[in-house]
Formats: C-alpha cells, structure tokens, sequence
C-alpha cells in the first residue's frame, strides 16, 4: 500500500462528503468583542477538528472533515437536566448530525441563556455518523460510512482573546469499487490543545491562531486490489503561528514528514522529507 493510493482515495471521499454537506470552511475566523453570536462562535470551532483545516487531510490521507451543517441555535431546547442544549437532529448527504451545546459563565457556572456579558465560555458536542455515497463523476464509486465525536469548548468570550481546547474520535469505513478496489478502515483519535485566537482588528481582517496544536494519532487498515491487508500508524501534529500558514508534521514509520498549510485553502500542502 502507498501513501498516494490511499490519498487518491480520500480525494475522492472528500468530494463526494463535500458535495452532500455543503460544509463551510474555517478560514478565516473572525470575532466580535461585543457580542456572543453563537453561529460565528460555532464556526470558528469547527478549526479544533483537523481534517476540517484546508489541506490537512491531503497530508494524512483521509477524507476531509463533513463540517456541520449550518443550524440555528435559537431552535435548540434547553434541558435544566442536561444543563445544556440539544438541537434537533440534521441529515444531510446521508449523514446524521446530532448537535448540543453548553454555558459556561468565567466561574464555569452553566447558564441556559447566552449573555454577552457573562458568557465566557461555550462548549459543543457533535456525532455524525452514517453512510455518503462517492458519485462516480469523481472517477470511481463507492460509499464512505462515518462515525465522528467532537467535543470541544471555545473559552475567553470575555476577554480579546479566545482559546481552543478538546478531543475528538472518528472511524471510517471506505470502500470504492473501480480498475483498483479499494477498502481501506482509519480510525482516529484528536487532542486539540490551546489554540488561540484573537480578536481582529477589523471585521475584514481574519483572525488567524496564533498558538496552539492539534495532535492526531490514527491507525489504517487497508487492502487495495489484490494485495493482502496492510496496517499503517501515523501521528500528526499541527501548529498554528499567527499567520494564514500552519505548519504540519506526520510521522509514520520512524519517518516524519514537514508540510506547510495554507489555511486560506487557496494553495495545497508543501512538504519535505520522507
């Protein structure tokens, strides 16, 4: 199995899940000192999932992250039991979207309703799971049956500066039919740790991390063709800097390779060593 055959097929996974979700991408994130929009807030959250990072599932050959579809948080109940709220269900693509979120004021104190004043933190958690069908306009066919947790809080709502932190665990199980079959099973476990961003200057200014990593180790079991199945394990770190790059590392073997992101999505990955 090489590495190239397996990003081949998670090009063609991601075109297909980009298709059904209709995703947004993370570029970009913006914030406002004044106010809690949750929807912005949400978005910029989407950044602590990895493979939702333009390029990133290039370097680790998986398929690009579904994203969330978009959704009204003012249509999410409140539950005093839960102390949180829970959205109603999305599907999309064939995938199903289960989405809650949690409150926290600076004393990590739950509230049921936002405050532009004492809202610090937010928290939300997302499971996807379900079966996208990869269109054979890509070049092949197939299907890509997903499983995904995140659960991630988004902190410092007060302050100029918000911060990053969770975890995070995906399984797929790809299978694509043409001149070469393909079936191939990733699963995945995140750590994003510290990611910062800051308040922007201007609302036409993006506010890229200017700290923080996210942290990926993944096994896949893949069997292409003819050939037998092949175990491959890797790690990932991303570190962001402040500036519309991040820089990526993956080790595989005892072998690391060094790419560079552009988070803007308008260039693909450029890496060195092995």
């Amino acid at each position: 199995m090489t590495r190239s055959m397996l990003r081949s097929l998670a090009a063609a996974v991601s075109a297909a899940l980009v298709v059904g979700c209709g995703s947004d991408s993370p570029s970009g994130p913006s914030t406002s000192q004044h106010t809690v929009d949750l929807a912005t807030v949400m978005a910029q959250m989407s950044i602590g999932r990895p493979t939702s990072i333009p390029g990133a599932n290039v370097v680790m050959s998986v398929p690009a992250s579904t994203g969330i579809p978009k959704f009204v948080p003012s249509a999410c109940a409140y539950s005093s039991a839960a102390q949180g709220f829970t959205c109603p269900t999305v599907t999309s693509g064939g995938l199903t979207f289960d989405i809650s979120y949690f409150l926290y004021d600076a004393g990590g104190k739950s509230q049921s309703a936002v405050d532009a004043n004492t809202t610090a933190a937010v928290r939300t958690v997302v499971d996807t799971k379900g079966t996208a069908t990869v269109s054979p306009s890509t070049g092949t066919s197939g299907t890509a049956s997903i499983t995904d947790h995140s659960d991630l809080t988004m902190s410092g709502l007060l302050t100029s500066t918000h911060v990053l932190n969770g975890s995070g665990t995906s399984h797929y199980d790809l299978a694509l039919s043409g001149t070469t079959p393909i079936h191939a099973v990733i699963d995945m476990t995140t750590a994003t740790k510290d990611v910062t961003i800051p308040t922007p200057a201007d609302a036409d200014t993006p506010a890229w991390p200017t700290s923080g990593t996210i942290t990926t180790d993944a096994k896949t079991v893949a069997t292409i063709g003819g050939l037998g199945s092949i175990t491959t394990t890797w790690h990932t770190v991303i570190t962001f800097n402040g500036t519309s790059t991040a820089t990526i590392v993956l080790t595989s073997s005892g072998a690391a390779t060094t790419c560079t992101l552009d988070l803007t999505g308008k260039n693909p990955p450029v890496c060195s060593g092995s």
